[in-house]
């Protein structure tokens, strides 16, 4: 098994996340991707009936535009709320991974339902840090998306919340805050030049099997699991990078890593 809880250099991280998502795919990806497949498809599904119920009431047309507006905002806010949990629940399949075991859909769902209140409230608390940062010419938004980087992962390990899982985050990162926005700005530019290529890939093969304007339902997945599959493996990095600072700084190990996962 390869040891993942030891310091790493950038490249090992990469390298780690890359090894990781490849060997444990089948998990991850019903993790992360599955859900947010089944939304998309369900979605898809109500817009189609949502319009053809319309597609033959002239008099209604505004009304129809207005009701596929709403569902796309519904079916939008929908999916954000599915990829939130999923990337928590990430953070609890990579770390079994990294003790050697194999992650499993149901333990880390269930982590997640069990830290619910804590996480709920820590992500308020960091959305609305970033979002404020944002506000103030962009540059303090990436400041707070830098010292907070951790605090997600200080929920589901650790089990820390709110303000006290911020003020992990910042600690952790004391000292090597521009070696971690690298780090993920990397594995981000990495993630986001995979997943285009991808787009172009799944874009052509919509254009040669269906119609690219109005694409079937198949396709649609298709779509959608294409241009998705890598969105893991920035949080897949986030995670090691956490264990990374804490060997540093804590000499973290095995034991007390499966401590947390399996304490109480």
């Amino acid at each position: 098994m390869k040891n993942y809880l030891k310091e790493m250099s950038v490249g090992e991280i990469i390298d780690g996340s890359l090894r990781l998502y490849i060997a444990n795919f089948g998990a991850l990806f019903i993790i992360y991707l599955l859900p947010l497949v089944i939304v998309d498809f369900i979605a898809d599904l109500g817009l189609r009936a949502l319009t053809a119920t319309h597609a033959d009431l002239a008099a209604s047309l505004e009304s129809s535009r207005a009701d596929v507006v709403v569902e796309q905002m519904v079916g939008n806010l929908v999916r954000l709320a599915v990829t939130i949990l999923a990337s928590a629940a990430i953070t609890v399949a990579v770390s079994d991974a990294c003790r050697g075991q194999k992650p499993g859909v149901l333990r880390s769902y269930v982590r997640v339902y069990q830290l619910i209140g804590k996480f709920l409230w820590t992500y308020l608390l960091l959305t609305v840090a970033i979002l404020l940062g944002f506000a103030l010419l962009i540059v303090p938004g990436v400041v707070a998306c830098v010292f907070l980087m951790f605090a997600i992962s200080a929920v589901m390990i650790e089990r820390r919340g709110g303000f006290d899982a911020l003020r992990r985050s910042i600690a952790l990162g004391k000292g090597y805050y521009w070696r971690n926005f690298g780090v993920i700005a990397l594995t981000l530019i990495v993630a986001i030049v995979g997943q285009l290529l991808l787009a172009f890939v799944a874009g052509m093969i919509v254009y040669m099997v269906d119609d690219v304007e109005q694409p079937g339902v198949l396709s649609k997945l298709v779509l959608s699991v294409l241009t998705s599959v890598l969105a893991p493996f920035p949080l897949i990095a986030g995670v090691l990078l956490y264990y990374d600072i804490r060997v540093r700084k804590e000499n973290y190990d095995l034991a007390t890593l499966t401590q947390e996962l399996l304490g109480g």
